[in-house]
């Protein structure tokens, strides 16, 4: 079961505990594979499972009454009954049609008080695996496991276009910054590029067949629609590769970077500092200067996978 979480704006007499503690905004039984934000309305958000879409109204968070998970834990074996018994706060989040008169939700979330958020739109599409949002207009992109692209539009039921890509799982989708733009990246290597939100989009014209060898996981805009980073992982150690998409396909490689022996699995770029930021299988994270095409820094981070990687408004620190 996964989770959802959001940090609320806390009051002025909160404690330092308080104020970051995580409250979930939603939980459901299959895993959350991606979710985006819509431009237009910041606490409107639209998140994917294995079978559904679901957009969810959070306007109401912060005014909102909290329920508690009395599900027991092996660290508290209190019983539910007890006071003592550790507790985590949730925000349950009804659909439209759903009665409230139970007095259990399911997974053992004991109800309170009526629900101060709601999902307001839920689509029947499975296997959504990465979403976008676009950064001016209310519309998202969801890439899908078989390959599929579909262009959604926030508080809209119906799906605006369909695009078929390949049969390869999408691994990674992103808008240029002006939104005109945006690229897929698949397993199996193969990037494309797609213009024209505003109006209706053109197919996807693919632009490198290859990108690395055993299997590609993200990619990032470098300051130009034309020049992207991708990372993966190569046979050849290559895995993290600039590409400038204006050049003939065999001269496209700008530079390769020989880091993360078991292969990169994320990318993000700082435009302030010009640096490239990558995470790899075995936990390690390399930091680039794209100004002189050089590894600057690596970082011994976790022992596991790292996953995910943002950066905050400033650009000066990193998640």
């Amino acid at each position: 079961r996964e989770v959802l979480y959001n940090y609320l704006k806390p009051p002025l007499e909160a404690t330092a505990a308080e104020m970051y503690k995580p409250k979930v905004l939603f939980r459901d039984e299959d895993p959350i594979y991606s979710f985006c934000y819509s431009p237009l309305k910041p606490l409107v958000l639209a998140l994917s499972t294995s079978k559904h879409i679901y957009e969810i109204d959070i306007s109401r968070f912060d005014s909102g009454q909290w329920v508690e998970d009395i599900d027991s834990s092996p660290e508290d074996p209190s019983p539910v009954g007890n006071k003592s018994h550790r507790l985590e706060d949730f925000l349950v989040v009804y659909q439209p049609s759903e009665k409230r008169e139970s007095p259990l939700i399911s997974g053992g979330v004991h109800e309170q008080t009526g629900a101060t958020s709601s999902v307001h739109i839920k689509r029947s599409q499975h296997n959504v695996r990465r979403m976008e949002a676009h950064p001016d207009l209310p519309y998202y992109l969801c890439g899908t496991q078989d390959g599929a692209v579909h262009l959604c539009q926030f508080d809209n039921e119906g799906i605006v276009q369909s695009l078929c890509k390949s049969h390869a799982t999408i691994t990674s989708i992103h808008f240029t910054d002006q939104g005109n733009k945006f690229g897929i990246l698949d397993k199996e290597g193969s990037f494309s590029s797609c213009q024209g939100i505003y109006t209706s989009m053109s197919q996807p014209q693919k632009l490198i067949s290859n990108c690395h060898s055993r299997s590609s996981e993200d990619f990032c805009y470098l300051s130009s629609s034309s020049f992207i980073a991708t990372c993966g992982h190569s046979g050849d150690s290559a895995n993290v590769r600039l590409w400038d998409l204006l050049m003939p396909p065999k001269r496209s490689i700008v530079k390769q970077f020989f880091c993360h022996p078991e292969g990169s699995t994320i990318l993000v770029y700082s435009q302030r500092h010009q640096q490239l930021i990558s995470g790899g299988r075995k936990g390690d994270i390399c930091i680039f200067d794209i100004r002189q095409q050089s590894l600057i820094q690596r970082i011994e981070a976790h022992t596991d996978a790292v996953r995910a990687i943002a950066l905050n408004n400033s650009e000066d620190f990193y998640v």
